[in-house]
């Protein structure tokens, strides 16, 4: 199991999985500059975000196929399409989240099914094509709107 991040609670983490003897199967990366390329080796991505915008490492995580894991909440939900791209599950249930994880890890076809959904559904709602698409739609809009 691989941490990304620097997030708040690292260190507590950290001595968590020490006191687990669980320091053979974590690693705790921090922040990486080369995360694109080592997400193509992970099998699934698990963001239990409380509180999250528009996360670059989900777009980042599902262009290269991989499917995630989440809580439904703020814009992990227009990343993760729920049974089609990934798994979200309500806030702060982690029994919910420890059984979605344990869904896709022990349903390789279904996992692997979510990875290319997320991939073509980033490449058709978040490319750079499409989202200066919208932007010209809306000022398009705005402009009707005042004039």
């Amino acid at each position: 199991m691989v941490f990304y991040g620097r997030g708040p609670l690292r260190a507590e983490l950290e001595v968590l999985g020490r006191a687990a003897g669980l320091h053979a199967h974590v690693v705790f990366a921090g922040f990486r500059d080369d995360l694109d390329a080592m997400l193509r080796a992970l099998t699934l991505v698990v963001h239990p975000a409380l509180r999250e915008g528009l996360g670059v490492s989900l777009l980042k995580a599902a262009a290269a196929g991989v499917p995630v894991v989440g809580f439904r909440a703020g814009g992990v939900t227009e990343v993760v399409v729920d049974e089609h791209t990934g798994l979200l599950v309500p806030t702060e249930d982690v029994l919910a989240l420890t059984a979605a994880v344990a869904r896709l890890l022990d349903n390789p076809p279904l996992r692997l099914q979510f990875g290319d959904n997320a991939r073509h559904h980033v490449a058709d709602t978040f490319s750079a094509s499409v989202m200066v698409q919208r932007h010209a739609a809306l000022y398009d809009v705005l402009a009707q709107e005042h004039a």
